[in-house]
């Protein structure tokens, strides 16, 4: 189980918080915490090629190399 970015779907590795009954990221709210919701274990993500994606060093506290499973059809 993870925590990913609600607006993005982005793994979302660094600190949290609570506030009003959501989870959001950073230890403390400011006006660029973003919020988070509770998912299923993260898989790779791939490219639009079908390719691995890499994690972006620049961005220590997303995970971009991995991403929320898609929901299967029944």
């Amino acid at each position: 189980m993870a925590w990913y970015v609600k607006s993005t779907g982005q793994l979302w590795i660094g600190e949290t918080h609570e506030l009003h009954g959501s989870t959001w990221t950073d230890k403390n709210h400011m006006s660029h915490s973003v919020k988070l919701e509770f998912g299923e274990k993260p898989v790779k993500a791939r490219s639009k090629k079908g390719t691995f994606q890499s994690d972006d060093l620049s961005t220590p506290n997303v995970d971009e190399s991995k991403t929320k499973p898609k929901k299967t059809k029944k």
